[in-house]
């Protein structure tokens, strides 16, 4: 079904097992997510290097079954926290 959504310009997401759609985003829109992903820097110092992972548009499937497709997902790697390994 996510790959009709898309074929008409429709963004396809399950939540709670209830399907939401939305329309594609705008140039303006477009726009800011390009700036805020070139904003975004990985982390070099200290102990552990951080790379910051960057995807555009992907589907996420969460454990509940829930998909999501966020306009930009971020990870990382899982940084030590001072007293815990």
């Amino acid at each position: 079904m996510s790959v009709e959504a898309d074929a008409i310009g429709l963004r396809l997401e399950l939540v709670c097992g209830i399907p939401v759609f939305e329309a594609f985003p705008v140039a303006r829109h477009q726009a800011a997510i390009f700036r805020i992903q070139n904003s975004t820097r990985s982390d070099v110092s200290g102990d552990i290097p951080c790379q910051c992972l960057q995807y555009a548009g992907v589907q996420i499937r969460f454990p509940d079954g829930s998909r999501k497709r966020p306009d930009i997902a971020i990870s990382g790697c899982t940084r030590r926290i001072d007293g815990m390994k």
